[in-house]
Protein backbone atom coordinates (compact mmCIF):
# COMPACT_ATOMS: atom_id res chain seq x y z
CA UNK A 1 0.00 0.00 0.00
CA UNK A 2 2.99 2.58 0.85
CA UNK A 3 4.55 1.29 -2.60
CA UNK A 4 1.48 2.33 -4.54
CA UNK A 5 1.41 5.83 -2.60
CA UNK A 6 4.62 6.47 -3.78
CA UNK A 7 3.91 5.50 -7.27
CA UNK A 8 0.81 7.88 -7.28
CA UNK A 9 2.86 10.84 -5.70
CA UNK A 10 5.87 9.98 -8.06
CA UNK A 11 3.18 10.36 -10.97
CA UNK A 12 1.28 13.25 -9.98
CA UNK A 13 4.16 15.31 -9.71
CA UNK A 14 5.64 14.22 -13.13
CA UNK A 15 2.22 14.85 -14.78
CA UNK A 16 2.28 18.09 -13.01
CA UNK A 17 5.95 18.99 -14.13
CA UNK A 18 4.84 17.78 -18.01
CA UNK A 19 1.65 20.40 -17.80
CA UNK A 20 3.60 23.05 -15.76
CA UNK A 21 4.34 24.67 -18.94
CA UNK A 22 0.38 25.23 -19.29
CA UNK A 23 -0.05 28.12 -17.53
CA UNK A 24 2.59 29.82 -19.54
CA UNK A 25 0.93 29.67 -23.52
CA UNK A 26 -0.07 33.66 -23.13
CA UNK A 27 3.80 34.85 -22.68
CA UNK A 28 5.01 31.88 -25.35
CA UNK A 29 2.19 33.07 -27.80
CA UNK A 30 3.32 36.83 -27.40
CA UNK A 31 6.82 36.31 -27.39
CA UNK A 32 6.72 34.05 -30.38
CA UNK A 33 4.12 36.74 -32.21
CA UNK A 34 7.00 39.13 -31.23
CA UNK A 35 9.24 36.61 -33.25
CA UNK A 36 7.79 36.53 -36.22
CA UNK A 37 6.97 40.69 -36.46
CA UNK A 38 10.96 40.98 -35.97
CA UNK A 39 11.48 38.33 -38.56
CA UNK A 40 9.25 39.67 -41.37
CA UNK A 41 10.11 43.33 -40.57
CA UNK A 42 13.61 42.54 -41.32
CA UNK A 43 12.46 40.31 -44.93
CA UNK A 44 10.49 42.74 -46.11
CA UNK A 45 13.22 45.49 -45.41
CA UNK A 46 15.66 43.80 -47.17
CA UNK A 47 12.73 42.73 -50.25
CA UNK A 48 11.99 46.66 -50.32
CA UNK A 49 16.06 48.15 -50.65
CA UNK A 50 16.83 44.66 -52.96
CA UNK A 51 13.80 45.35 -55.26
CA UNK A 52 14.49 49.10 -55.29
CA UNK A 53 18.01 48.63 -56.90
CA UNK A 54 17.15 46.51 -59.34
CA UNK A 55 13.53 47.71 -60.63
CA UNK A 56 12.11 47.78 -63.88
CA UNK A 57 9.94 51.22 -64.85
CA UNK A 58 6.60 50.33 -65.05
CA UNK A 59 3.22 50.37 -63.25
CA UNK A 60 3.71 46.99 -61.75
CA UNK A 61 7.40 47.45 -60.64
CA UNK A 62 6.14 50.40 -58.70
CA UNK A 63 3.18 48.64 -57.32
CA UNK A 64 5.11 45.89 -55.95
CA UNK A 65 7.33 48.31 -53.89
CA UNK A 66 4.72 50.22 -52.53
CA UNK A 67 3.41 46.72 -51.62
CA UNK A 68 6.76 45.67 -50.00
CA UNK A 69 7.33 49.11 -48.09
CA UNK A 70 3.50 49.11 -46.95
CA UNK A 71 4.39 45.42 -45.43
CA UNK A 72 7.29 46.84 -43.93
CA UNK A 73 5.73 50.05 -42.45
CA UNK A 74 3.38 47.33 -40.74
CA UNK A 75 5.66 44.27 -39.41
CA UNK A 76 7.91 47.29 -37.83
CA UNK A 77 5.86 49.60 -36.82
CA UNK A 78 6.17 49.36 -32.47
CA UNK A 79 2.11 48.96 -31.74
CA UNK A 80 1.37 46.95 -28.56
CA UNK A 81 1.40 43.44 -28.68
CA UNK A 82 -1.91 41.96 -29.42
CA UNK A 83 -3.23 39.99 -26.78
CA UNK A 84 -4.50 36.78 -27.90
CA UNK A 85 -8.01 35.58 -27.04
CA UNK A 86 -9.78 32.34 -26.92
CA UNK A 87 -12.18 32.45 -29.22
CA UNK A 88 -15.56 30.49 -28.34
CA UNK A 89 -17.91 29.99 -31.79
CA UNK A 90 -21.01 30.10 -31.23
CA UNK A 91 -23.84 28.44 -33.06
CA UNK A 92 -26.40 30.33 -34.80
CA UNK A 93 -29.50 28.89 -35.44
CA UNK A 94 -30.67 30.03 -38.86
CA UNK A 95 -34.16 30.38 -39.61
CA UNK A 96 -35.92 27.44 -41.40
CA UNK A 97 -36.96 28.80 -44.69
CA UNK A 98 -40.48 28.20 -45.50
CA UNK A 99 -41.66 27.83 -49.30
CA UNK A 100 -44.86 29.65 -50.27
CA UNK A 101 -46.18 27.57 -52.66
CA UNK A 102 -49.49 29.58 -53.11
CA UNK A 103 -48.16 31.61 -55.46
CA UNK A 104 -46.93 28.37 -57.62
CA UNK A 105 -50.59 27.10 -57.55
CA UNK A 106 -52.26 30.16 -59.00
CA UNK A 107 -49.70 30.09 -61.67
CA UNK A 108 -50.14 26.54 -62.79
CA UNK A 109 -53.78 26.81 -63.08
Amino acid sequence: MKLFKILTAILLLLTLSIHADFFNSQEKAEKKYEEERAYYCKVFTKKALDYEKNMRNDELAYLTLESYKKRKDIFCSKEEPKKIEKIEKKIEKEPKYVKDISREDVRLC
